[in-house]
């Protein structure tokens, strides 16, 4: 994936996003643990983990801009692989505007609440 990533020019989304969220991806205990255990609270029970149930929003609007941002490098990788980015570049530009428009909406917005 990591050659993949490279062969397109998009090294910093893999580093950034697929690898750091790679254990999730696969469903890695680690992964499991933190986001879907809790610990049962019987010392009897020695700890053992139990599943969560009631798991808050993790849909974060990030994660879907992000999806967005990873189409749109998608289709725009795609289109120049095949040599079509001029006949579909009045169709690719806007949704890119509008992608990079709200991300930086939403980190600004984030940078104000934190």
């Amino acid at each position: 994936m990591r050659n993949m990533a490279s062969l397109v020019g998009l090294e910093d989304l893999y580093r950034l996003v697929y690898s750091p969220t790679s254990g999730e991806l696969h469903g890695e205990w680690a992964s499991l643990k933190k986001h879907n255990l809790t610990v049962c609270s019987n010392p009897l029970h020695r700890y053992h983990r139990l599943p969560r149930l009631n798991t808050p929003g993790l849909v974060w609007t990030g994660s879907i801009l992000g999806a967005a941002s990873i189409l749109a490098n998608t289709v725009e990788s795609w289109l120049r692989a095949y040599g079509l980015e001029s006949e579909a570049a009045d169709l690719v530009a806007p949704f890119r505007t509008q992608i990079d428009t709200a991300f930086s909406e939403l980190a600004s917005s984030q940078a104000a609440t934190a």
